[in-house]
């Protein structure tokens, strides 16, 4: 889901810095080709300012996302670990718990042959 988004905002960067380059490109021609006005001129200035502050947004968007992806990836390892390290703990456990019942029933085992024993008469 979040590299999809990335997909988006490259594709929105991209096609941002294509309309820069086209302005630039109309502007450098309107400069060119002519004489402009003051109001023409901050008129292409304002619309520089306007597409270079979406780029900007655009990028940070990206980078936001970007730092997410990782914090999430990072986090999705630690649980991985931590199931990981759980999962032997309980192995473990049971293993230990099995031990602690085959040694109990020998014990019990054990402890019924001597008191037969005690009670047969040899």
């Amino acid at each position: 889901k979040n590299d999809f988004a990335i997909d988006l905002i490259d594709t929105r960067l991209s096609q941002l810095k294509k309309i820069e380059s086209q302005a630039k490109n109309e502007r450098d021609v309107a400069l060119k080709g002519r004489s402009v006005s003051l109001n023409e001129m901050r008129e292409f200035d304002e619309i520089m300012v306007a597409i270079n502050q979406e780029i900007s947004d655009a990028e940070d968007q990206e980078s936001a996302l970007k730092v997410g992806s990782n914090l999430l990836h990072l986090d999705s390892e630690a649980i991985d670990r931590l199931q990981a390290e759980a999962r032997e703990k309980i192995s473990n456990a049971l293993l230990s718990y099995e031990n602690n019942y085959v040694n109990l029933l020998n014990s019990v085992n054990r402890d019924l042959m001597s008191a037969a024993l005690l009670n047969t008469d040899l």
